[in-house]
């Protein structure tokens, strides 16, 4: 029998709610069978461990968790006898009439109309559900941050993160932090929506969600959202009607070799399992199966030709277990939750999918939050970091990215704690250095018997395994792997003893975790830093001339080459992939080319000859560089590596130019609109008209002003010798779904037909918001 709350007894439950939960505490519990005050009054344990007579015909609770009063016995319990949607907006429950025995296993919330579970009669259910909350608990309620090696509390450091439904078109390189900045700036609270909420449907009587995919860049904090839904279940704050939660990560299903049943997969990952023994007790339940970090698989995931199981019980591989699970052919009840980078998400057709989410990162108030969590007892050492954050444009921008908040709260304490006049870190690279310097450091103080003060000597006796690291994380990163094992190690030169011994360094840089069958997996803890330690070791091959590490990388036939050369033709390399992969790499490893990085490091770098003045010539080869098959966005990428490099020129150049109230008689080069269109796109405030008449720079200089449409509402390309490579970059930003173009005017433009097909590519995207097409 369904008993809704009316706003009268509402009221009156939250006058009792405070005395109900005093008489709870106080009162004595009752073995089963033993009578109360009340007419045949019968108690039994719950999975709550609390006693509850079983003779409710009125008992109502406000929320979950909310004491109340039996109707008869007056004694204050929580009523886990309940039919719940779990829905923190339904503020009804349904209560049992008599004997559990007699309680149907599901039924409908009286207010949102959402069908729920009620297993509570099940005995080895309920057992299970118990002893999985309470390894859940004891898994997640402390919580290493960053992959460090100090445990905190989820509770007392999580910041809630924008998570949005649907998914961004467009950019999608892993390292394009402008367009992590665009995203949150149009962030609609219309479209966000709430972790606890992942699964609910978003319209009234709309179907609930069986899969979702969400997607983020690494470190944005997937992972940590996934902890949080679990540990939200587990002490029963969110999702009550959800009976079991599995969590599968790709780090660890890439060690399983050997074929199995998926009860079996199940019970390895969560062995309080073990009661269960057949389909029937799964379909039982309500079940949520989390597939975590589908961008670490190295599965191959095959949906056409995979053999159809339908049983937990049915052994086979584990490529096949987990596209029966996708498809919905095991479990076709349960829920499931994929995480992903963008990057690898397609791995999933788009017909198994329901929903598609996106988490966005921290908001300028959350990166403020973070800090004030993070030096709760030292408020004065919080505001200094947020302050210098703000004034950094690249680090306020990396900041949304909650590992860079947790890189640059390790580094700065260490910077500001230490000496108020400390040199503050001007580039990402310095940042870095100063970084890989704290660690080393921090790691010498607690593992060392004698702690060596100089910074260049400290660096110099562990030089040996940090350039070994470096390697590692070289020929790993060509390969394009996040997850390594032992035997990529002694690949390396790095034998598992020494990694050990470095244990205290590399739970901050590179984690060590044991798994399966002692197992141990390795992997960065983001892949920036991957990247800046791949840099290390091409700086040093490159400045000592060792060019038998890097043949296979450049290329090179001929024995003598200068360091300007070989670091030309590492630009050239780089720049011949079209995805981005190797940008921050190659941001790195030019900014260790410059004196005042290179001063962080000494000790470990090799010093190149200043009298050559390589990296003067190396900026003048950058801006030199006019290569038509450079897209707009790689032509950003080399301004940002200027910057890296110190040389501010540009930058400066053009931030006059801004101020400026007469623009046209100002000559921009190819170079200075690429800083243009990038100070446009991380601009607070969207341009209202991007006219590329308007700017006195040759055809190619507009052609690198393309990303800057996408932070413009108005463009106006009128005339402007538009050819169908322009429009293939024009495509991309009508596809972004953050972009602020509503208007586009393309007159008097000879597109062909190969233009005019990627311009309707770009306008049948449903992230289009194009309103004027002229």
């Amino acid at each position: 029998m369904l008993f809704p709350i009316v706003p009268s007894e509402m009221a009156e439950q939250k006058k009792r709610k405070r005395s109900t939960r005093t008489k709870m505490s106080g009162s004595s519990q009752m073995s089963v069978g033993t009578k109360s005050t009340g007419p045949s009054c019968v108690s039994m344990k719950t999975d709550a461990s609390m006693y509850i007579p079983l003779h409710f015909k009125e008992s109502k609770c406000q929320l979950s968790g909310d004491f109340i009063s039996c109707s008869l016995c007056k004694e204050a319990v929580r009523d886990p006898v309940q039919f719940m949607c779990g829905h923190r907006s339904c503020k009804q429950c349904v209560s049992s009439d008599c004997d559990q025995s007699d309680l149907p296993v599901t039924n409908s919330c009286p207010q949102c109309g959402e069908n729920v579970h009620n297993n509570m009669g099940d005995k080895p259910l309920r057992k299970t559900k118990e002893l999985l909350k309470n390894a859940m608990q004891k898994k997640l309620t402390l919580t290493s941050e960053g992959n460090g090696d100090a445990e905190s509390s989820l509770r007392s450091i999580y910041t809630a993160l924008f998570i949005t439904t649907g998914e961004s078109e467009g950019p999608n390189e892993e390292h394009t932090f402008r367009h992590i900045k665009r995203k949150l700036k149009k962030q609609s609270y219309d479209y966000s929506i709430n972790l606890s909420d992942i699964f609910r449907p978003l319209h009234g009587p709309e179907k609930p969600h069986r899969t979702v995919l969400t997607k983020g860049v690494a470190g944005i904090g997937k992972s940590f959202a996934v902890q949080k839904f679990i540990l939200d279940w587990a002490e029963e704050e969110e999702n009550l009607d959800i009976d079991l939660v599995f969590c599968l990560s790709f780090r660890k299903l890439n060690l399983i070799t050997d074929e199995k049943s998926l009860h079996r997969l199940l019970t390895e990952f969560h062995p309080v399992l073990c009661d269960l023994k057949d389909s029937e007790d799964y379909v039982k339940a309500k079940v949520l199966v989390i597939l975590d970090g589908l961008d670490e698989s190295r599965l191959q995931l095959d949906f056409e030709n995979n053999e159809v199981v339908t049983s937990v019980s049915k052994v086979t591989s584990l490529n096949n277990l987990l596209t029966n699970l996708i498809q919905g052919n095991l479990l076709p009840n349960a829920n499931l939750w994929i995480t992903s980078r963008p990057a690898a998400a397609n791995q999933i057709p788009a017909e198994y999918v329901d929903m598609v989410t996106e988490i966005r990162g921290f908001s300028d108030p959350q990166k403020e939050e973070y800090f004030k969590k993070r030096f709760s007892q030292d408020s004065r050492l919080a505001d200094r970091i947020i302050s210098h954050i703000r004034s950094s444009q690249t680090l306020d921008i990396m900041c949304h990215i909650p590992i860079f908040c947790w890189i640059s709260a390790l580094l700065f304490q260490e910077v500001f704690q230490g000496d108020e006049k400390s040199e503050i870190p001007q580039t990402l690279t310095e940042m870095m250095a100063h970084f890989l310097f704290a660690q080393t450091k921090r790691r010498s103080r607690k593992y060392d018997e004698k702690s060596e003060k100089s910074k260049e000597n400290l660096l110099k006796t562990h030089r040996d395994f940090l350039l070994k690291l470096s390697k590692l994380a070289f020929v790993q990163l060509q390969k394009n792997n996040l997850i390594f094992y032992e035997e990529d190690l002694e690949e390396c030169g790095i034998d598992i003893k020494e990694a050990s011994v470095y244990s205290g360094f590399c739970n901050t840089v590179l984690r060590e975790e044991e798994v399966f069958s002692q197992r141990k997996v390795f992997f960065f803890v983001h892949l920036t830093m991957q990247e800046f330690f791949a840099a290390l070791f091409v700086y040093e091959c490159l400045t000592n001339n060792n060019t038998t590490e890097l043949g296979d990388f450049l290329d090179l036939k001929d024995k003598e080459h200068t360091l300007l050369d070989l670091v030309k033709k590492t630009v050239d390399k780089v720049l011949e992939k079209k995805n981005g992969h190797l940008d921050w790499f190659l941001r790195f490893l030019l900014g260790l080319m410059v004196e005042p990085n290179q001063r962080v490091l000494r000790g470990l770098l090799t010093s190149p000859d200043q009298s050559k003045d390589t990296d003067k010539k190396v900026l003048t080869y950058l801006k030199s560089i006019r290569r038509k098959t450079l897209s707009p966005d790689s032509c950003i990428n080399l301004f940002q590596t200027m910057v890296e490099m110190r040389d501010h020129k540009v930058k400066d150049e053009i931030q006059e130019y801004l101020k400026s109230s007469d623009r046209s008689k100002t000559d921009l080069t190819p170079m200075h609109c690429s800083a243009l269109a990038y100070m446009l796109e991380v601009s607070k405030n969207d341009l209202d008209v991007l006219d590329l008449k308007s700017y006195n720079t040759s055809d190619e200089g507009r052609r690198r002003l393309i990303p800057a449409v996408r932070s413009s509402r108005k463009a106006i390309l009128a005339d402007c010798r538009v050819t169908a490579e322009w429009v293939e970059h024009l495509a991309v930003a009508l596809k972004f779904s953050c972009s602020a173009l509503n208007d586009l005017d393309l007159s008097n433009n000879d597109l062909r037909d190969s233009g005019v097909k990627l311009l309707c590519d770009g306008l049948s995207s449903q992230s289009c918001r194009l309103e004027t097409l002229r």
